[in-house]
């Protein structure tokens, strides 16, 4: 299975962003690992082709 690394990058907020809501650091975790772990297989029926590959 290939190594996929997820880079980060370190972003200064201005001001002006500092008081827009942002997701918390799990629901970020969560969203990094479930894209880690989907897989679409196109040649299957196009309702069950999305999967969580574990």
């Amino acid at each position: 299975m290939k190594k996929v690394v997820t880079h980060s990058a370190t972003i200064h907020a201005t001001n002006r962003d500092a008081s827009a809501p942002r997701p918390r650091k799990t629901t970020i975790d969560f969203l990094k690992q479930f894209a880690r772990s989907y897989h679409f297989e196109p040649g299957v029926n196009q309702a069950i082709g999305g999967m969580i590959v574990n």
